[in-house]
């Protein structure tokens, strides 16, 4: 998604391509934050808030600066939203007792 949003600003669906598919997975785009507080929880918030470093902070919400960009991609202003309405066809798979 965030590839799209620089790819319409760049005005590249205007002129070369015509987006049809737009097909993702949908943790990554609604955030990843464990609040159950176990041992396995706080393992998994550790390892993605170091190991994956700003990639880890912003699949939790807790970036630093500014608002996280996962909020700014769901902003129906930002370019990120503007570009994926441009799809005619957009599918979001999860799987029901890990993702949701």
């Amino acid at each position: 998604r965030y590839a799209i949003g620089k790819l319409y600003k760049k005005g590249l669906f205007d002129t070369l391509y015509e987006p049809y598919w737009y097909v993702s997975y949908a943790t990554p785009h609604c955030g990843s934050r464990r609040t159950n507080g176990g041992i396995v929880s706080a393992v998994a918030t550790n390892v993605c808030k170091y190991g994956l470093s700003t990639t880890g902070l912003e699949l939790l919400l807790e970036e630093r600066v500014g608002n996280p960009l996962l909020i700014k991609m769901a902003d129906p202003c930002k370019c990120y939203f503007q570009g994926l309405k441009l799809f005619k066809r957009r599918i979001c798979y999860s799987l029901s007792l890990i993702h949701i």
